[in-house]
């Protein structure tokens, strides 16, 4: 007899002894020769050695009893959809059965696998996956499995790859069409948008998202894109944040991030806000070129951004120095490298606008205010210069018109303002000259303001142009009238001053009827209140 063969029937004697086995090992010990109740004396046995192999057949099956119910447990929580509550039974059931129970264990990995996916944990199916075929590779149900958890992931050639190494059955049919009305549907995605229908691809891409490829940082980015399209820069930030947490090391993700934040940039141009968004994208460009070099995309991008940052000192550098025609050069170069950004052009042609102003070129103002509002027409500052501009071509009307505009929509107690003001140089503009009327300059003094009176009411008198036509007496009377007006005004000193100030003959009454009530709800008195 081999001495292992005697070793081992020494072993299945003493767990018989131990445990009392059943006939059928007693007979076979005997046949071998040996005592079913061997002397004692060679070894003294310990309790614990005697109860040790009893005990571990116990636990044995309480672990497998255990592991079962934990299977069961699992099933139910995953018919009720508690995915994540069934994987953790699933779990349970596997800590419980030893490594070597290949039969229990490829089913429950299986059960894990599912879960997996159903909770779109795309990566740790396909690990699962791996581990089941490796101890059973003829089982299509999870090769069928892994396939879909690979195209979760976007990984299209893996996932064929995995379908193609055993011959078809009804399982791996089903994943095969997914995948080929996959590509397919996404192959129509990005035709869409490559069309210029961001909104409509948007829609094509979260439909695959929702239903098959939920784990695929290629098609977020495209969803990115989207965003992009439909400024939409917050999704687009949000969506380059989640997909960088997973990869720091994509690089379209990189270079998406910076085109958000460069066409988000709403500061204005003179401001030091401008340049933050542009510096940020730099940093994010140089780490994506410090993965790929040769990346065109990220190399253009970041020559522009540079480019605006470097124009941005030399602008400010002129402003400060009053050098405004050099400003407007500036401005105009910095509009070549930006022409895709409307957001930055409408900034820029605000402060071309701006630096028209310190040149007093009212027309280039309009125009350069016009071309900022039609790509911005939120911005606020581009039609209180164009009221500004209108006022210094006379267009008062016009002014009052575009403030009134502005403040249907921005009701800012400085567009208020700016509107009071508008309508109150139309009445400036609209009121007689009654320094004018009377042939005196501004500062004549009140003798020469009376005898300009007595000259000109002397010249207009109706009773003198009683041998003209109707019509010329009709004028004669108004100038008659309006001469006496310019009397009145100019010779009243509270009339005159306000009238210097720029109110015509209603706004006049109006201040003197609103210091009249000032003045009688003080009791006649000055106070705090009263100006």
């Amino acid at each position: 007899m081999a001495e292992d063969e005697q070793i081992n029937l020494k072993n299945i004697q003493n767990i018989m002894q131990d445990c009392a086995m059943s006939a059928d090992v007693e007979k076979l010990l005997r046949d071998k020769g040996l005592s079913v109740n061997p002397p004692t004396a060679d070894v003294e046995k310990t309790p614990a050695d005697v109860e040790k192999p009893c005990a571990d057949v116990e636990k044995a099956s309480v672990d497998q009893d255990l592991a079962a119910s934990a299977k069961e447990a699992g099933n139910a929580k995953y018919k009720e959809g508690a995915y994540r509550e069934a994987l953790t039974h699933y779990q349970q059931a596997l800590e419980l059965l030893p490594p070597d129970d290949t039969a229990r264990r490829v089913p429950l990995l299986g059960n894990v696998a599912a879960a997996y996916l159903m909770l779109r944990r795309a990566s740790d199916c396909c690990s699962v996956c791996e581990q089941v075929l490796a101890l059973d590779p003829t089982s299509s149900k999870i090769r069928a499995r892994l396939a879909t958890a690979q195209l979760a992931l976007g990984d299209f050639t893996a996932s064929r790859t995995t379908l193609n190494e055993v011959k078809e059955d009804a399982a791996l049919a089903a994943a095969a069409k997914q995948l080929g009305d996959t590509e397919s549907s996404l192959a129509m995605a990005d035709a869409t948008l490559n069309k210029g229908e961001p909104a409509k691809a948007l829609g094509l891409y979260a439909d695959l998202e929702t239903r098959v490829l939920f784990s695929y940082p290629g098609l977020s980015l495209k969803m990115g894109r989207c965003y992009l399209a439909l400024k939409n820069y917050p999704r687009v930030l949000n969506t380059t944040q989640l997909v960088l947490r997973a990869n720091p090391r994509n690089i379209d993700a990189l270079v998406l991030r910076t085109e958000a934040l460069y066409h988000n940039n709403t500061a204005s141009i003179d401001s030091r806000q401008f340049t933050e968004p542009l510096e940020q994208g730099q940093k994010l460009l140089k780490e994506a070129l410090s993965f790929d070099p040769d990346h065109s995309g990220a190399q253009a991008l970041r020559k522009r951004l540079r480019q605006l940052c470097a124009k941005h000192v030399e602008l400010k550098e002129a402003i400060d120095n009053r050098q405004f025609q050099q400003a407007q050069e500036i401005l105009d170069t910095m509009i070549e490298v930006c022409p895709d950004n409307q957001m930055i052009l409408a900034n820029i042609y605000v402060q071309r606008a701006q630096v028209g102003v310190r040149l007093k070129d009212w027309r280039a103002v309009l125009k350069d205010v016009g071309q900022a509002t039609y790509r911005n027409h939120d911005l606020v500052q581009p039609y209180i210069l164009r009221a500004q501009a209108l006022q210094n071509l006379d267009r008062f009307d016009d002014a009052v018109k575009e403030l009134e505009g502005l403040f249907s929509w921005h009701r800012e107690q400085t567009v208020y303002d700016k509107l009071q003001e508008a309508k109150f140089l139309l009445r400036k503009k609209k009121r007689a000259n009654y320094y004018e009327l009377l042939g005196v300059p501004s500062i004549a003094s009140q003798l020469e303001i009376k005898k300009a009176y007595r000259e000109r009411a002397a010249e207009w008198h109706p009773d003198k142009k009683g041998h003209l036509d109707e019509e010329a007496k009709k004028n004669a009377e108004t100038m008659f009238k309006r001469i006496g007006e310019a009397y009145e005004v100019l010779t009243d000193p509270q009339k005159k001053e306000l009238y210097d100030k720029g109110y015509d003959l209603e706004g006049i009454d109006e201040q003197i009827e609103l210091k009249k009530r000032r003045t009688d709800g003080c009791g006649g008195q000055r106070c705090g209140g009263c100006g």
